[in-house]
């Protein structure tokens, strides 16, 4: 699988730093918070937890040509089920990036419980790498697809340590190459929300000028009519 490479600036790196020690403290103030409440592994004592997991959230952002300062949240408290939103051809998809040190797309077991109600469309899996200068982007995939490929960790080599983690294999993430509105292979189409459009009525996607699922196909289609009525 290709992976993609995002050199991360100094000035971006030390805010990331900053951000993660602010979060242990905010733990210690408010330990019964909702973010402690779901909080993984050391996450309530080691700052660097959340400091990789905001450079992998910048570099996805400087992926799509964003800022991550203004694009992400540097605030505290719990996030809204995702990072940042992108503008394609038929919608906005909210992307959900989740930093990683093994092999693997995966959602912390502590959230399990809610997985169907995270309001994301689109998770993006990446590592922020020794030094934190760059990070590496492994690949993506749709809420639906990461639900039907997961597979449950029994804490193996090679699988989150966490037993009962729910994970995906980097090898069967989507590259980046193909990402809904970018791709780069005319056989691969994705619907801005990131399912893949298996079928489809060629007059539809001729009349909209780009992919869209049947599951937004006719949002798609009464928006360009409120458009064109309206030229």
């Amino acid at each position: 699988m290709s992976v993609v490479k995002i050199a991360v600036p100094f000035e971006l790196r030390d805010r990331c730093i900053d951000y993660g020690d602010a979060k242990i403290e905010e733990a210690k103030r408010n330990p019964n918070s909702r973010s402690a409440s779901v909080a993984w592994g050391d996450a309530l004592t080691n700052p660097d937890v959340w400091t990789r997991s905001k450079i992998a959230e910048c570099a996805a952002c400087l992926y799509f040509e964003l800022d991550p300062v203004p694009t992400l949240r540097w605030g505290q408290g719990t996030d809204p089920g995702w990072d940042f939103p992108v503008q394609l051809p038929g919608g906005w998809p909210l992307v959900d990036v989740k930093e990683t040190h093994t092999k693997t797309l995966f959602w912390p077991i502590y959230k399990n419980s809610f997985f169907d109600q995270e309001p994301f469309h689109i998770l993006i899996s990446a590592t922020a790498e020794i030094g934190l200068s760059y990070a590496t982007i492994h690949g993506w995939l749709s809420k639906g697809e990461f639900r039907a490929r997961r597979i449950v960790s029994r804490g193996l080599r090679g699988e989150p340590k966490e037993p009962g983690t729910r994970y995906v294999p980097h090898e069967r993430l989507h590259r980046m190459a193909i990402f809904p509105g970018r791709a780069d292979d005319p056989r691969e189409h994705y619907c801005w929300c990131g399912d893949w459009v298996a079928q489809f009525d060629s007059k539809v996607i001729e009349t909209l000028g780009f992919w869209v699922c049947h599951r937004h196909a006719e949002e798609a289609l009464r928006k360009w009519s409120l458009t064109s009525s309206s030229r």
